[in-house]
């Protein structure tokens, strides 16, 4: 049996927010309704979390209680292991991701599944595959398991919320694959426009021009992409 693939990727981040709002937390807010005295690290900060930080230790203790884990350190200690690839200079990740999809599309929900878990063994902080496993463990009737996978991916798309509101390059959320930009946009209901490179201050930032649908209000949104874009730049300086 087919699905479609839009659609089950919209009933996946409706399931995705029922089950957080149902548990008491908080529904993702839009970067405009984001306090003006709010507080953010700075990118420093994040990167000493980083370098003495493990990410072993961090998988360890979102496997433990996934609700009261440390995502901002998972994602950034992992952004210090060898797996760290946020420009898939393989392209075996792509192909992954495609066959992934595929699979969900065509309603195989077992390697839909499977291969979501053989990315998460490499990356845990995929949100791609943590979407598909929340959605695929739904479908098998394995609710543990999609509740391990909500609570994550929750967990994931907060992190990122709380690492800075996207109104200006001051506040720019951190990610640390620009897959991560647009899940997030995803999960908060917003559709990318049009993207553009920004340099301040030392540092390499997304702007990305969304609109609610809900209102048609269209706004900028920033992304600080120093964290790969610099993963970028010493993997082709090594290759020289």
């Amino acid at each position: 049996m087919t699905r479609n693939l839009a659609a089950s990727l919209s009933l996946l981040v409706v399931v995705s927010m029922q089950f957080a709002c149902g548990g008491g937390k908080p529904e993702p807010a839009s970067p405009a309704d984001a306090g003006a005295a709010a507080s953010f690290p700075s990118l420093s900060d994040l990167m000493a979390i980083a370098e003495g930080g493990s990410y072993d230790d961090e998988l360890a203790k979102v496997m433990a209680d996934p609700k009261t884990a440390d995502y901002l350190a998972l994602r950034m200690t992992f952004t210090k292991t060898a797996s760290y690839d946020p420009y898939d200079k393989s392209g075996e990740g792509l192909k992954k991701r495609e066959a992934m999809f595929a699979a969900l599309e065509a309603g195989d929900d077992q390697t839909a599944l499977d291969i979501a878990t053989s990315i998460l063994d490499t990356s845990y902080v995929d949100m791609d595959a943590q979407m598909v496993a929340m959605v695929s463990c739904h479908a098998l009737g394995l609710e543990d398991q999609k509740v391990h996978h909500d609570d994550v991916l929750y967990g994931l798309v907060t992190s990122i919320l709380d690492s800075g509101d996207g109104t200006s390059p001051q506040t720019a959320m951190v990610v640390i694959d620009i897959r991560e930009e647009y899940v997030l946009l995803s999960m908060m209901g917003l559709d990318p426009g049009n993207q553009a490179l920004v340099e301040a201050d030392g540092m390499t930032f997304d702007r990305m021009q969304v609109t609610d649908p809900k209102t048609g209000d269209v706004m900028d949104i920033y992304f600080n992409v120093t964290i790969p874009f610099s993963w970028l730049s010493a993997s082709m300086a090594a290759a020289l």
